[in-house]
């Protein structure tokens, strides 16, 4: 099967934006970005992500032991010996609104903020 030209076509516009699309999501600019950690409904700590220098770790122990880790406009669930690691596997939390939960622990990690982007206005209808 030979490839046309228009096949070709097609095939650079889907890898340009391949390309490009993630780069929409990683240049989120937000002010005073903030990392609640809650356990069994109690706020444990709240953390500004933008005016952290070095990682901050929190250890969490109860009927599990997490280690949440958070740095300069991120968070995560570093270990946790809960039986799925669920919460490990979701990763970084780099937006606000975003929301990492270890259910068995009763834990969470919820990013709270303001993205400038957002609050752009995206069209006027009259």
């Amino acid at each position: 099967m030979k490839l046309k030209i228009g096949d070709c076509v097609i095939i650079a516009i889907v890898l340009t934006a391949a390309l490009f699309i993630p780069l929409l999501y990683t240049n989120a600019t937000t002010e005073e970005m903030t990392a609640v950690v809650v356990q069994d409904n109690r706020v444990i700590q709240r953390i500004n992500l933008a005016s952290i220098n070095e990682p901050v770790t929190i250890q969490i122990i109860d009927d599990f032991h997490n280690v949440i880790v958070a740095e300069n406009g991120r968070a995560r669930f570093k270990e946790s010996d809960c039986p799925d690691t669920v919460c490990v596997h979701t990763g970084w939390l780099t937006r606000p609104g975003e929301i990492a939960v270890c259910l068995p622990n009763k834990t969470f990690i919820k990013l709270e903020g303001h993205n400038l982007e957002e609050d752009q206005v995206d069209i006027i209808v009259k």
